[in-house]
Order: structure tokens, then sequence, then C-alpha cells
């Protein structure tokens, strides 16, 4: 009986990671808004690379898109403060 449960279980938990597969991000299909490019998180941490964070925002249009009012918000690994902006 066990084994016939360990199977079952092995059987449940890969049918589970495999609908886990990462799908391509489409944040704007139409190719018509600002997409977040890259992230580097990791600056000014132990060990780091760099020492700075940042985000690069990319424009994929031929035309000026306005981020006035936008802002970045950051919360700690722990995240139990509020937002930073």
């Amino acid at each position: 009986m066990k084994k016939i449960f360990a199977a079952r279980w092995a059987t449940t938990v890969a049918l589970a990671a495999s609908a886990l597969v990462a799908l391509p991000a489409q944040a704007t299909p139409a190719g018509d808004n600002v997409v977040i490019n890259e992230v580097y998180a990791n600056g000014g941490s132990a060990g780091a690379s760099y020492k700075t964070k940042f985000v690069e925002l990319y424009n994929p249009t031929d035309k000026d898109i306005s981020v006035s009012g936008w802002s970045l918000q950051y919360r700690t690994a722990a995240g139990t403060s509020t937002f930073s902006g």
C-alpha cells in the first residue's frame, strides 16, 4: 500500500511541477508602451558585483511616452516595512 501511495504522490507532484513552467512575459504584446527591460536588484549587497541597484525601462515605440507621475517602489527583502520611493 505504501508503494502505491508513493507512486501516486510522485505522479501528482510531477504533474503539478509541470504546470509551473514559466511563460514569456507579455506586458505589452502590442508594443505600444514602456516595458521593464532589465532589473539588477543585488546592488549594494554583500558580494555584489555592483554597488547600486537599477531598473532599465525601454520604449519600443518611435514616440515619446511620458513617465510623469510614475514612481519606483522598493521593499526590503524582509518585506515588513512600507514601500519606499
